[in-house]
Formats: structure tokens, sequence, C-alpha cells
């Protein structure tokens, strides 16, 4: 579907007003009538949700249960992904790094449960209470892996995609839920040269819906200051934030000619500003030519 119209009847103007959604191909998902009382008669408004099919890309954000959150920051094609002898691809590589400084076990514990269960089509307990010291986790479940003929703690030996050798190393694999967050790269991607700029301040508007710009901030000009990226740095604080060409007449006021200078007009095209300098001895009119 490309496009969506929801159509409500305003009752004190007695009109159809209507609104269209322009957007992405979607599906409508449910439909609702809504209405401020339960009185039998004209329905005031109508909601509709959509449905929109993404599939995922670089920047979108993903999450376990055990809140091991994080995007995802390279795709692969399918054929460059590692295989195992069954021929079996992950769809997730995850970083071993972020296991120890987060101490989240009940990860690996679901990994390799996962893996278990769906050997055997069984189904386990998940609560915390079952396990102790003495009946550690990985040795109930690294029985039954064992028992299916794959590694007590629940490696595989993995083969490269791309030139078919065997990896010099053992890597932990299994099955897990993970779920896909809203936080999407189409909702938050944002981009501009020059555009908008503060009439005020004569800075860049912020905000996406206003087609602002993202600030670079201290610590952004200091990494451009140490990779020695001059003319970047010039460009983002200067060509593409608050350049301004400026024409102005000058006036030589004399040490015995006290000038006071008052802003009689300021235009809102804000082309020009006009001044009065007074003195003892008269006024002069000075026009300033401002070109944004």
């Amino acid at each position: 579907m490309e496009s969506l119209v929801e159509i409500v009847y305003d009752l004190n103007q007695h009109k159809f007003r209507t609104t269209s959604y322009k957007g992405e191909d979607c599906v409508v998902d449910k439909c609702a009538i809504m209405s401020a009382s339960l009185v039998m008669g004209e329905c005031q408004r109508v909601s509709i949700s959509v449905r929109v099919k993404r599939n995922p890309i670089i920047g979108d954000k993903f999450a376990s249960r055990s809140g091991q959150k994080g995007i995802m920051s390279r795709l692969y094609p399918t054929e460059d992904l590692p295989f195992s002898e069954r021929g079996i691809m992950p769809d997730i590589i995850f970083n071993p790094h972020g296991i120890p400084s987060r101490m989240t076990a009940g990860k690996l514990i679901e990994l390799v449960a996962g893996k278990s269960a769906a050997e055997f089509g069984l189904s386990f307990d998940s609560t915390p209470f079952r396990f102790s010291d003495e009946n550690p986790a990985v040795d109930y479940f690294g029985k039954i892996l064992e028992k299916a003929g794959f590694n007590h703690y629940g490696e595989d030996i993995l083969y490269s995609g791309t030139d078919g050798r065997m990896l010099e190393v053992e890597i932990f694999e299994g099955i897990i839920y993970y779920q896909r967050l809203r936080h999407m790269t189409a909702d938050k991607w944002q981009v501009r040269a020059t555009g908008a700029m503060d009439l005020t301040l004569r800075q860049p508007v912020k905000g996406r819906k206003r087609g602002g710009a993202i600030r670079v901030g201290e610590m952004e000009r200091d990494c451009l200051i140490s990779h020695g990226a001059a003319y970047n740095l010039k460009d983002r604080l200067l060509d593409c934030s608050d350049l301004s060409q400026q024409t102005s007449v000058l006036v030589s006021v004399f040490s015995d000619f006290r000038a006071k200078a008052e802003i009689i007009d300021n235009y809102n095209e804000r082309s020009r500003l006009c001044c009065v300098l007074t003195s003892p001895g008269g006024a002069m009119l000075v026009a300033v030519k401002e070109d944004m």
C-alpha cells in the first residue's frame, strides 16, 4: 500500500477532515471506532493502526532476554558466514567481551539450554532456584549435550565461509531468544549540509523534524583536531554553521565627536540594518547591508 488516508468527521463544523499517510509500504493492522460517549450515533473518530515490514539494516537495535542490548554493526552475506559440520550458520555473532563485565551468566545458560532442548525436543525450567553450587547448570546441560554428540560446554568447530578453512578456535554457539527493539536507523537517520538557521544566534536549528543539524561538540572537535582534519573542522564549525558575509560602512569618529548609535529600524528580511549617529552638530544615517 503506497498511501493511507484517514477520514475524520468533525461534529462541530459538520465536515470531513482527511489526513493522508505518506511513508513506507504498510498494511492495515487493526481499526477501532472511537467515540466520546456510549450513545448510538455518529462516530467521532476511527483509529487505524498500520504495520510496516522492515528488514534489519546496520544500526538497528537488538537485545536478548538477559538485557544484552546492542546494535548491528555488520551485515554479512549468507555465503560469507561461518558454518559448522552440520551446515548450521549463526544468525547473530556476539562479541564475547560483553559477557564478563556485565556478568550475564543467564545468557550462557540459555544458550546451552536452548541447544539441548532443540536437539531432544525438551523444555526446561528457567527459574534461578533449580540449580546450586553443588548441582551447577553447566554440568546438567553439558551431560545432555554430550548425549547428542556435542561438546560438554556447547562449543563447536566452525569453518570460514570465505575460504572454507577451519577456524583454529572453538566457538560457543547455541539457540537463544532475541528481540528487536523499536530504535531503528530508518527512524533516526539525519544528515544535512546547510539549511535552516536560527535568526537570533545564526546557528543551525535543532531537531530532525525541522531539518536541523547534529551538534559537533567539544569532544567531536577534539577528535578532529587529533586527526589533523583542519579543513573538516572549518567546514563543520564555520562553513556549515554560522558563516556570514557582512558588508558594512565604516564611519570615522574623531575624539571630539561623541557619537551615539541607535537602532531605529530592523526589517523582517534582515537584509538591512539602519543606524543613526547623533552628535551636537547633527545626525548622520548609516545603512549597513548584511548578506546571510
